[in-house]
């Protein structure tokens, strides 16, 4: 078996699909308990650090979002604070200024 290559984005797809086909291969003759049991350690462990990699990749993406609304909101209260929006909304409202 050969060692996790680094996890990227572009390339968890495909990693992914190889240790399912790792996984899923008939268990070589003639029968190493021994064998088995390292290579079955090394598939649960690589099929972890994928799914974790899965999940802070999500997380991210999650973070990134918030940021951008965070970003919105600010811009909205700095802008409804405004004298121009002030007048905007009166102007909408039909509310004349004296």
């Amino acid at each position: 078996m050969k060692e996790l290559p680094k996890l990227t984005s572009k390339n968890v797809d495909s990693i992914l699909q190889s240790l399912l086909a790792e996984s899923t291969k008939e268990i070589e003759e003639p029968y190493d308990n021994q064998y088995n049991k390292a290579r079955l350690a090394f598939l649960r462990q690589a099929l972890k650090c994928v799914e974790l990699f899965i999940e802070h990749e999500r997380y991210n993406a999650i973070e990134k979002r918030l940021d951008r609304l965070d970003g919105f909101i600010s811009d909205i209260k700095q802008g409804m604070f405004s004298p121009e929006a002030a007048e905007w909304i009166r102007s909408k409202n039909g509310i004349q200024q004296s």
